[in-house]
């Protein structure tokens, strides 16, 4: 039916979010920390990791409207 196929998508893409996140972090940890580089690592990681709580708060105000 067209729910579960659906509610399989979103599994399917919050399971991607999340891999993707995780996936910055030993990346990240391979930069400088110092300077630029450092910048840029934490500014990576924020980005990365901000995915999937922006997807969360726009599925959870599509809900509450």
């Amino acid at each position: 039916s067209d729910t579960v196929q659906r509610n399989q998508g979103v599994r399917e893409l919050q399971e991607r979010m999340k891999r993707f996140g995780l996936s910055i972090i030993p990346v990240a940890e391979t930069l400088p920390t110092n300077g630029a580089a450092g910048v840029m690592s934490e500014q990576m990681l924020r980005a990365g990791m901000s995915v999937g709580a922006n997807y969360r708060s726009a599925r959870t105000a599509r809900r509450g409207s």
